[in-house]
């Protein structure tokens, strides 16, 4: 797998009133990128973060992990933000999250894993952020993201194309199907 290198200029936002799995997972995708400890922070509310974003001046970024109901809160508030790289939702109730959150483009994904969450995270670190694939990706419950790339040529011939008849000829006749009737005294049992 190729290297993540996390730019120095980038910060790691936890945001949920109890941060019950923030260390696990700080330490656990730190392990996999060799992303120092230092840039990662827990916060607990919205005014927190509000603080926190005014005191990074541009080109210095967050990445916001934050749970569905915090998201929703600051979501209108800070997504336009110029430091805000980018938005991870981790919560229990993805779908009631991703309508919501379908029309802000910052917002990566919205996951009820943690491994899964962590690996796009990990994916979308190496690629230009919001080129590689839809806004707004959504993970069901317990699966495995799959980002596919594909080379396009800078021309595009048509396909070369063969005309079917949109008939079909059926026979004239059909014969029934093989019935056997049953003799009288067949008919008499039960």
């Amino acid at each position: 797998m190729k290297p993540i290198i996390i730019p120095n200029n980038i910060s790691f936002i936890w945001l949920d009133k109890l941060g019950t799995e923030y260390t696990e997972f700080r330490n656990q995708f730190c392990k996999e990128t060799s992303c120092d400890h230092n840039l990662w922070y827990l916060l607990k509310d919205e005014n927190a973060l509000t603080s926190f974003a005014q005191n990074l001046s541009p080109p210095e970024k967050f990445i916001l992990i934050a749970t569905g109901s915090l998201a929703e809160s600051v979501m209108p508030t800070m997504h336009d933000l110029e430091q805000l790289h980018s938005a991870y939702i981790f919560c229990m109730k993805v779908l009631h999250h991703k309508q919501w959150s379908g029309s802000y483009k910052k917002v990566r994904g919205v996951y009820d894993n943690a491994g899964i969450m962590r690996a796009a995270m990990e994916t979308h670190l190496v690629e230009p952020p919001n080129t590689a694939e839809p806004p707004n990706t959504v993970q069901p419950p317990n699966t495995v993201e799959t980002l596919n790339t594909v080379e396009l040529p800078n021309t595009v011939e048509p396909p070369n194309t063969v005309e079917t008849p949109n008939t079909v000829e059926l026979p004239n006749t059909v014969e029934p199907p093989n019935t056997v009737e049953p003799s009288s005294a067949e008919a008499g049992k039960v």
